[in-house]
């Protein structure tokens, strides 16, 4: 009997093969990708900010603040960031540690990586286990929460239906998530934020039946890759293709079926085999 594929499912694969099953083949499955946006850069800057300066409060390190920063930098020589975007995340990343300085989160992890022991789902030929990253688990008074920092430039609202915060919640075991968000702009609508306004955090909080129902949705999931993989049919879903952007391989999908591997191994980079336990 032939032993069955892993395949791991993070927030980020789910989304996409929710979208597409056919871009999750080609990102998520075969490893292809495009370049990062500016936008995805600068929330990697934050978020390594953030993950320097709660580190350094379990540590108890000496001016935190500053290590932080100084390790932004350095994080930035890798981005493909314009020094004042960087000097300007910087700014940002100040004004919300001096606005949380006497906060009563205690920090109990950074960057926690997660690997379900056992599939969350098994299909005739493949095993299905769920991963994921957290930003921080800190406990507050007698609770211990999850959070996920957001930069944003645009105005926002709580949206509690995400795969990232379901898969955190269900995975860990928790029932709330924390989303903690650095608004990028110091001006919006038209009149200046104030730093509550600027740093706000949202909780959600999900019953034990939500999460249950969302377990059901990846398994539904599971079973349409599964289907896909044994007619080798991996469907498009036309309705995403020009969400957020426009999907990277709108010019594969578009191009005559004997030459998409050709257009794929031309404009695209494989990417290499992603280990969550390694930073």
């Amino acid at each position: 009997m032939q032993d069955k594929q892993t395949l791991t499912l993070s927030p980020s694969s789910i989304n996409t093969l929710q979208s597409c099953l056919r871009k999750g083949q080609f990102e998520k499955v075969r490893g292809f990708r495009g370049s990062k946006s500016s936008a995805m850069e600068g929330g990697d800057l934050y978020h390594k900010l953030l993950e320097s300066y709660y580190s350094g409060i379990i540590s108890k390190r000496s001016d935190n603040i500053t290590s932080s920063i100084n390790d932004g930098r350095a994080h930035s020589i890798s981005l493909n960031l314009d020094p004042k975007e960087v000097e300007r995340c910087i700014k940002v990343f100040r004004d919300y540690c001096l606005f949380y300085a006497n906060e009563t989160w205690i920090p109990l992890a950074v960057e926690k990586p997660f690997t379900s022991e056992e599939p969350i789902h098994e299909t005739e030929n493949f095993l299905f286990y769920l991963e994921f990253r957290t930003d921080l688990l800190f406990q507050d008074r007698d609770s211990i929460s999850a959070c996920d920092h957001k930069s944003k430039g645009k105005k926002s609202y709580p949206n509690p239906l995400q795969n990232q915060y379901l898969a955190t919640c269900y995975g860990l075991g928790i029932n709330t998530l924390v989303e903690n968000v650095l608004y990028t702009q110091e001006t919006m609508d038209g009149s200046k934020l104030t730093h509550p306004d600027r740093f706000p955090r949202r909780i959600f909080t999900y019953t034990d039946e939500q999460l249950e129902e969302w377990r059901q949705d990846i398994v539904y999931l599971c079973d349409s890759y599964e289907k896909a993989f044994t007619t080798n049919f991996y469907p498009r879903n036309l309705t995403s293709c020009d969400k957020y952007g426009g999907c990277q391989f709108s010019s594969v999908c578009s191009a005559l079926p004997e030459v998409r591997d050709y257009i794929l191994s031309r404009d695209f980079k494989k990417s290499e085999g992603f280990d969550i336990f390694k930073k």
